[in-house]
């Protein structure tokens, strides 16, 4: 029921698909999205309650979300330089 995944799979098939591609293969794409995210959180949901996995989660989990974040800035900041590299170079 996470919406986040829905955008990023709907993505993931925008990405994939082409005009040209076959209705079944489009079905394929659609259907191998769902198992993996199904699966996914399968894992996620069958982890999530084991006491010691929580616990050697919760030490590292500083750095997790640190690194997280420097990868979202870097990501944002690739996506800035990616619209603005064009303007910059572009001859007035």
């Amino acid at each position: 029921m996470n919406p986040k995944n829905a955008l990023f799979y709907a993505s993931l098939f925008a990405v994939l698909h082409a005009q040209a591609t076959p209705a079944g293969i489009q079905g394929l794409y659609a259907a191998w999205m769902v198992a993996a995210v199904l699966g996914w959180d399968l894992l996620i949901g069958h982890m999530a309650g084991h006491p010691q996995l929580i616990r050697r989660f919760g030490h590292g989990l500083r750095h997790i979300e640190r690194l997280a974040g420097v990868l979202l800035i870097l990501l944002a900041l690739g996506i800035v330089a990616a619209r603005l590299g064009p303007t910059l170079l572009a001859p007035s």
